[in-house]
């Protein structure tokens, strides 16, 4: 943990609290606050029946932990950490007063009690994230989301929408380790945008980029299957304990919790982030393995199934129509440079181009003299033998690469 990292927006200082970045501290928070509830509501039911001036005692001091932790939350000014906890409160709340019609029964009575007392709570929680969203300054920033003036905002939603066509065009193996940014900068940035990017700010699309369209979504199938099956051990009346009901309840909050922050910053690949997480995910697991609860987990592998394949045929489908006119292969080579390569006749014509032909940024160079507003890549080879029968090789590469003059290759290598 780094607490020399300082950051500011508007000149407000953005809390850290230790972590090397405040998007880092709002998840981290919003995987702690779920458990703050749940200890804050097994306090207040302990403390039911209790002397008033006792209760009232337990109520200020949840009250004031629970505040406390919202508090930090919005001093990190992180908008996908609000997300995550609104994803997450939402979760719990929901969950919460299902559970505690499950158990005090279906009647018209019962169901109003329950309802009166967990949205009553609900109301106070709401209140108090209000309060500090609008007395801490995070409000106008959050505002910003929808202005269309956030240039945060905009670029994170360029890159989010050329990620479909990047799957399209490496759906299975990715782009490889740490590409994605580059990538995205030299094939499918605007060419007369000139931010730098390393990731898509989303954990998500980071994953499938990188990595490949069946990584992420089996990552998606075990966590959808879990969230599932251990939600339907909240929605069924299966005679949990109200202490081992309840800790559900916060399990499935944090994991919803986790899982709605990674949509807006590239947190999975960090390893602390993952301690709560993990630990709700193994003791869910834990819980949904008990006997009895085989309908449960069919179910939930079925729905996940079915979720898995609705979100691979749509990234595929749009990818794929999203190819471009110019089908050429780009690989990075050793110096900085390019390596083109375009179908003929079955076979490959590779061009290095290093820094000097096309600058820091080759493949947005390369972009701008062709038009282009990003490329899907194919396999193909040729020999240079066969180049060389009808025109010079250089020649030969512009032609073949349709690009207009002046076109100079540094050096050709045969793939």
């Amino acid at each position: 943990m780094n607490f020399d990292a300082v950051s500011y927006y508007n000149g407000i200082q953005r809390w850290s609290l230790g972590w090397p970045t405040p998007d880092f501290a709002g998840a981290f928070l919003v995987t702690l606050l779920p458990i703050l509830w749940f200890v804050g509501g097994w306090c207040m039911q302990r403390a039911w029946g209790a002397p008033k001036r006792r209760f009232v005692a337990v109520v200020v001091g949840v009250i004031a932990v629970e505040g406390t932790g919202v508090y930090f939350l919005c001093k990190t000014f992180s908008r996908g950490g609000i997300i995550g906890l609104c994803v997450a409160l939402s979760a719990y709340t929901a969950l919460a007063l299902w559970e505690w019609v499950n158990r005090s029964g279906t009647g018209g009575a019962c169901v109003w009690r329950a309802f009166c007392q967990v949205g009553s709570v609900f109301a106070v929680r709401v209140t108090i994230i209000g309060v500090l969203i609008f007395s801490t300054g995070l409000a106008p920033r959050l505002a910003l989301i929808t202005s269309g003036k956030d240039t945060s905002v905009e670029n994170r939603a360029a890159f989010w929408d050329a990620c479909p066509a990047m799957i399209g065009g490496a759906p299975w193996h990715g782009w490889g380790s740490g590409e994605s940014g580059w990538a995205y900068m030299n094939w499918f940035q605007d060419p007369d945008r000139m931010e730098v990017f390393t990731t898509p700010a989303n954990s998500y699309c980071h994953v499938a980029v990188e990595y490949g369209l069946p990584t992420v979504l089996t990552v998606l199938f075990l966590l959808g299957s879990l969230l599932f099956a251990s939600s339907a051990l909240v929605l069924r009346d299966h005679g949990l304990p109200r202490f081992r009901a309840s800790l559900v309840v916060a399990a499935i909050s944090i994991v919803l919790g986790w899982c709605a922050v990674n949509m807006f910053s590239t947190l999975w690949a960090r390893r602390e982030l993952w301690i709560l997480p993990i630990a709700a995910i193994c003791y869910l697991y834990g819980e949904i393995s008990c006997k009895g609860r085989a309908r449960e987990i069919l179910t939930s592998v079925g729905l996940g199934l079915l979720a898995v394949a609705a979100i691979a045929a749509g990234t595929l489908y749009y990818g794929f129509s999203e190819g471009r006119t110019l089908g050429v292969h780009i690989a990075p080579n050793g110096a900085g440079g390019v390596c083109l390569t375009r179908d003929y006749r079955g076979r490959t014509a590779c061009a290095w181009l290093d820094a000097a032909v096309l600058g820091r940024a080759p493949g947005k160079e390369l972009r701008r003299w062709l038009g282009l507003r990003g490329l899907l890549w194919v396999k193909s080879k040729i020999s240079d033998t066969e180049a060389k029968m009808s025109e010079t090789v250089e020649e030969h590469y512009r032609r073949l690469l349709l690009l207009p003059k002046p076109w100079a290759v540094t050096s050709v290598d045969e793939d």
